[in-house]
């Protein structure tokens, strides 16, 4: 059974934070949709959903534009700590509330580890991202006016 240090969880954590700056350095002040095209990947949406004194949810979703039914639209809210320099995912593909461990087998399937796992997939998508290069859609990030 694989175990996780705090330390190991707050690196995590801490990384995916500067990956998505590095993204999208204004979210802190941003409001509304922001479009990215990044490289030749379809396009991502980031939309601000909360703004707090030390915290910004933001929802990013990538439209693949698929002709496969089976295969859903990646989406996840993150919730950005600006005083702690961290980021969490606290919902991915409609799925809130992640337990920090499942029992294995549970009803859902989930993983032993799915909350860990959902946020490596982040770091992994916005590395992929960053590798890609991108770019905004839009001179400025979209607001809501």
């Amino acid at each position: 059974m694989n175990r996780f240090t705090v330390g190991e969880t707050i690196n995590l954590y801490e990384a995916n934070y500067k990956r998505l700056l590095r993204l999208v350095p204004f979210v802190r002040e941003s409001e509304g949709v922001t479009l990215l095209e990044i490289g030749e990947l379809p396009e991502m949406k980031l939309e601000v959903v909360e703004h707090c004194r030390y915290t910004t949810v933001v929802a990013l979703t990538c439209h693949l534009s698929s002709a496969q039914a089976w295969m859903t639209d990646p989406n996840m809210k993150i919730r950005l700590y600006h005083d702690a320099k961290v980021a969490e995912v606290i919902a991915c593909q409609n799925h809130c509330r992640f337990e920090a461990r499942y029992p294995y087998p549970n009803r859902k399937m989930f993983s032993r580890h799915e909350k860990r796992q959902v946020n490596v997939f982040l770091g992994e998508w916005l590395e992929h991202c960053l590798a890609k290069g991108c770019r905004y859609a839009f001179d400025t990030p979209l607001t809501n006016a």
